[in-house]
């Protein structure tokens, strides 16, 4: 990394805290407090643009995964309502999404640069959140916000980068799923 070793360990460190939140927040952070450089708004847009590049290439390639889209029409003919509430880019998301060919299961997807503290509170106060409702995460943040949005959650152990998540849920109980997801919903379908 051109930024060095110890940049880039802190840089992980401090993403592993705070999964689930705008990587605007994370490279202002990288750029401000690891490397100290408090007025460098053109590294921060390199480095956003970047990230962006990557990561989109990243989910274009992800396999499809046919079981999800059996769950989400399962769902929907089921009439459940459906959201996505994600840190990643809202703009994204949508074509990602739409790649996948599961975009139009979901009555709205949400991102950055809301945060999900605020996604949540617009959706239910147009009255589109219902309660009860389930909050499927993989972050402390995930977590955080559903328990602030009086939801139920389910923590997704396989797909996490929350390094310290086993001691966070033994001081937070909430339900978890360790194998895969489509495993799970195979045994309770």
């Amino acid at each position: 990394m051109p930024f060095g070793t110890a940049a880039a360990e802190a840089l992980v460190k401090y993403h592993q805290a705070l999964g689930g939140v705008s990587r605007h927040i994370k490279i202002h952070h990288f750029v401000t407090e690891i490397l100290g450089q408090t007025d460098n708004a053109a590294l921060v847009k390199s480095l956003l643009e970047a990230f962006a590049a990557e990561s989109g290439r990243l989910m274009r390639a992800a396999a499809k995964a046919e079981w999800l889209i059996d769950l989400l029409a399962t769902l929907k003919a089921d009439g459940k309502r459906l959201f996505v509430v994600s840190g990643t880019e809202e703009g994204e998301l949508r074509q990602v999404l739409a790649h996948q060919g599961i975009a139009e299961y979901f009555d709205a997807i949400h991102g950055s640069p809301q945060d999900k503290d605020t996604i949540l509170a617009d959706l239910a106060a147009s009255g589109a959140l219902a309660r009860p409702g389930l909050f499927l995460g993989d972050a402390r943040y995930d977590h955080e916000a559903a328990c602030r949005a009086g939801l139920e959650f389910v923590f997704l152990s396989e797909w996490t980068e929350f390094a310290d998540w086993r001691a966070y849920f033994d001081r937070h109980p909430t339900a978890e799923i360790h194998g895969r997801l489509a495993e799970l919903l195979e045994d309770i379908s």
